[in-house]
């Protein structure tokens, strides 16, 4: 039944997951991590972020106890300023700012966007799964892990950028094994490669490890010159993309995100209960 049947139970799988991750979707508000998310992606960064000690967001009312109105909220809620007030996942916050254009900042509506990443990875992990192994039984309990894992299950419920960074992650995986592990030669696999890694790291910095394993693979398990000059090429022209954005800006957003993190490990150091 499985064999012949992969896709209709890898269907009612995704079902179950969809169902799971809309369950009670808006039955609490939203933590502050994710009222930072729709923050910065109407244009506004976040208070609690030293980027706006930045001097270009001195006068949109986070200084002097101003009043912040709906016409200062209007004036940045545009593509530049997303980029601009957000230090990192700039993928996802630009993606979540034409999704709130459409769908409004209802939590329901915000948090959706994630239940469609976090279902989509289930699909992503099925095929991955599939051709590494080539066996549908395997693929299928892996993907059965991946709806009803309860860490992922309550990813897929928050705004924030982990589900869809995951779904490029495990896209760009895909496509690794398919142009380097068997070798394909299809276009399509290589620009999905590029495309898929470079959205990754743009949803979360963290991404970047699972690419580093990437490469641990290759020197574990490939021999062949012309994959690893395919490697080197594909990978060259991700490292153009990100050293592009790390020359204008990105490196700034890197110190700050650092010096967030100094602040948190301070923090965590001297809690005291």
């Amino acid at each position: 039944m499985i064999a012949q049947k992969p896709y209709l139970l890898l269907f009612l799988i995704f079902i179950f997951g969809f169902f799971l991750r809309i369950y009670k979707l808006d039955s609490h508000s939203s933590f502050i991590d994710e009222k930072s998310s729709v923050s910065c992606a109407t244009g506004i960064p976040h208070a609690g972020l030293t980027v706006i000690k930045n001097i270009q967001w001195q006068d949109i009312g986070f200084h002097d106890n101003r009043v912040f109105t709906s016409r200062d909220f209007w004036r940045y809620n545009f593509p530049s300023a997303v980029l601009a007030g957000s230090i990192h996942s700039h993928g996802y916050f630009i993606t979540l700012h034409y999704w709130i254009k459409i769908f409004g900042t209802s939590d329901y509506a915000v948090r959706f966007l994630s239940v469609i990443f976090s279902c989509l990875v289930i699909l992503g992990i099925y095929f991955l799964t599939n051709g590494i192994f080539n066996s549908s039984r395997i693929a299928l309990l892996a993907s059965v892990f991946a709806a009803l894992n309860p860490l992922f299950v309550e990813l897929g419920q928050y705004t924030r950028s982990h589900t869809m960074a995951a779904f490029f992650t495990v896209s760009a995986t895909y496509f690794f094994f398919k142009l380097f592990i068997q070798q394909s030669k299809n276009i399509f696999y290589l620009t999905g490669y590029v495309l898929a890694t470079v959205i990754s790291v743009f949803c979360h910095f963290y991404s970047a490890y699972i690419f580093l394993g990437h490469g641990l693979i290759m020197l574990l398990f490939v021999r062949e010159k012309k994959t690893w000059y395919n490697y080197f090429l594909a990978n060259t022209v991700v490292i153009i993309l990100i050293a592009a954005w790390l020359m204008n800006g990105g490196w700034e957003e890197v110190k700050i995100i650092n010096s967030v993190d100094s602040d948190f490990q301070r923090a965590a150091q001297n809690w005291k209960d």
